[in-house]
């Protein structure tokens, strides 16, 4: 019997009840109104209810009946369908159990099939998955295996190249030749490392090298490398970075520097005019987490493409000599050191790429104060650049000086005395000393002072106050070893210093601020002198001598010579 069959026989049943029990009561209760039973009033009211209690007992009957019949023929396999559908799909069941040739136990059926047809395909796709991330895993360890094995013989392909190019016979020809191949051998060699960076981030194989590092050195090395095309295409270069962030940081460097690096040269390769720069600050949401943003005032990103260009050999704005997966290797290196990558751009308006990385401070910050060595003096700084007026003018705020900032040359004597003027216009200066010039002029003789190019970095305004402010000191060297005074006399020209030389066995030096001597007899006889620096190997302590150098290092220790022993008031 099928499920239809059953449900007739179930509404019959009801049915049937329904119409005997009518049946009855139309029968009754017309033999009583024609007079057939001679009834008072009162006793047929009596029949009447017990007429309606009769057929509404049969048909509640009927429909109990009906409502059993129902429960145990329909209901009941119903409930044993879902049961089975839920455990196949909570995984403890695999078959549908159901028995007899109604439509409920040919669903069951189907279900079956289907279920069954969807674990083949499962299986299927399953095994298809496995072969695919094989060969993925296997062409990965190609290109990385690939990759390193190339890098060997062109390192020393270019080697050859660099030694070939100092042979004396060479022609002019020859090394153009030379150079075109070293050019080309030398982006060959950043193309493979490019796929080896790939290769080994995509597998998990690149481990960071954490140590400390300068965030100032690393920023100077990396604009250095952009300042000749920006200079050709006459792009204005901002850093600025904010005060809070830590000068010595702990990370992987070269990583770090490889990001900025590839988002810088992209500023470039796609700004035409403008300006572009890198602003360093602390992330507000996690304290030993850097933003670092890049900006370019260029062609922009259409907002279709934004996701896209970080999508490896997909880069839709890569030009033919490129592969398309710098953007890519930056982000995996930026959640390599837990951060991120964010974009934000428009068409004709230039883009920001926010790099996030975890890099915390260095034990060495704890010990290294800032300087303020400059509280009070006054500087001014004309720059056409509102943006380069406010970078420079934070950076002498924080060595204690007042800016005061112009955007056009002034008066001279609008100028305080003793002023630092940072000059940046291709005017004449209104005074002839304590300048400081901010872009670099061709064929401009200046006067008496130091060039600090764009961008502005703290040690180079520092440096440039010093030379302004400060006097030289007047170094003597009184030493009797001509190789150990050849030794002390290199180490202070390359600290930018110009010693005075003084003949150990018949001069005695005067007029000098500080005197290195490698004798400590000629202490007593120097006694005028300000500072005395005795340079001794075997020596701890030596009474008048202000300090005592071991020959080992005496060059890293000559390094802060000057700012340790300076005289007062210089």
């Amino acid at each position: 019997m099928n499920l239809r069959q059953r449900t007739s026989l179930i509404g019959g049943l009801v049915l049937a009840g329904l119409l005997g029990s009518a049946y009855l009561a139309i029968h009754l209760f017309l033999h009583t109104r024609s007079g057939a039973l001679a009834l008072t009033p009162a006793q047929q009211n009596e029949l009447e209810f017990w007429l309606a209690i009769t057929f509404a007992a049969v048909f509640l009957a009927f429909s109990v009946a009906g409502l059993v019949l129902m429960d145990r023929l329909l209901l009941q396999r119903l409930f044993h369908l879902e049961q089975d559908v839920a455990g196949i799909a909570a995984g403890s069941s695999l078959r549908i159990q159901m028995s007899g040739s109604d439509e409920i136990a040919s669903l069951g059926r189907n279900i079956d099939q289907m279920v069954e047809s969807l674990r083949r395909t499962t299986e299927e796709l399953r095994r298809t998955r496995d072969i695919a991330e094989r060969a993925e895993a296997a062409k990965t360890r190609l290109l990385a295996s690939a990759s390193h094995e190339m890098r060997t013989p062109l390192n020393g392909i270019l080697g050859l190249i660099g030694l070939l190019r100092h042979s004396p016979s060479l022609s002019s020809t020859d090394l153009e030749s030379l150079n075109m191949m070293d050019e080309a051998g030398n982006q060959l060699l950043l193309k493979v490392n490019t796929l080896l960076d790939h290769s080994l981030l995509e597998t998990g194989s690149l481990a960071l090298q954490i140590d400390s590092f300068s965030l100032e050195e690393l920023l100077r090395r990396v604009i250095d490398e952009i300042l000749p095309e920006t200079h050709r295409k006459s792009l204005s270069v901002h850093v600025e970075i904010d005060a809070e962030v830590p000068p010595i940081l702990l990370g992987d460097a070269n990583r770090l520097a490889q990001v900025l690096r590839h988002l810088l040269n992209n500023a470039v390769k796609f700004t035409v005019k403008g300006e572009l720069g890198i602003h360093v600050r602390q992330d507000p949401e996690a304290a030993s987490q850097l933003a670092f943003d890049v900006l370019d005032t260029g062609s922009g990103i259409a907002a279709s493409e934004q996701e896209a260009i970080f999508h490896p050999f997909e880069h839709p704005r890569a030009s033919k000599d490129s592969m398309g997966l710098g953007l890519s290797i930056c982000r995996m290196l930026a959640e390599l050191m837990e951060g991120r990558i964010e974009l934000e751009s428009r068409l004709g308006e230039g883009s920001r790429f926010t790099f996030f990385a975890q890099l915390p401070s260095s034990a060495s910050n704890r010990s290294a104060s800032k300087p303020r060595p400059f509280d009070g003096t006054p500087a001014l700084v004309v720059h056409h650049d509102l943006r380069s007026r406010h970078i420079l003018a934070d950076l002498l705020k924080r060595l204690g000086m007042e800016p005061q900032e112009e955007a056009e040359a002034i008066s001279g004597r609008d100028i305080a005395p003793h002023t630092v003027i940072f000059w940046g216009l291709d005017t004449e200066p209104p005074l002839p000393g304590n300048i400081v010039y901010i872009h670099k002029r061709v064929g401009f003789d200046r006067p008496q002072a130091g060039t600090l190019l764009e961008p502005f970095f703290p040690s180079d305004v520092l440096e440039a106050c010093n030379a302004l402010l400060r006097p030289p000191l007047r170094i003597g060297l009184w030493i009797s070893s001509a190789m150990l005074k050849s030794l002390v006399g290199s180490a202070l020209r390359h600290a930018g210093h110009a010693p005075l030389e003084f003949d150990a066995s018949s001069e005695t030096p005067t007029a000098c601020d500080i005197l290195v001597t490698d004798a400590a007899k000629n202490i007593e006889a120097c006694g005028s002198v300000p500072t005395i620096v005795l340079v001794s190997a075997d020596t701890v302590t030596v009474p008048g001598a202000a300090a005592v150098l071991e020959k080992s290092a005496i060059s890293s220790q000559l390094a802060d010579l000057v700012e340790r022993f300076r005289p007062s008031g210089q």
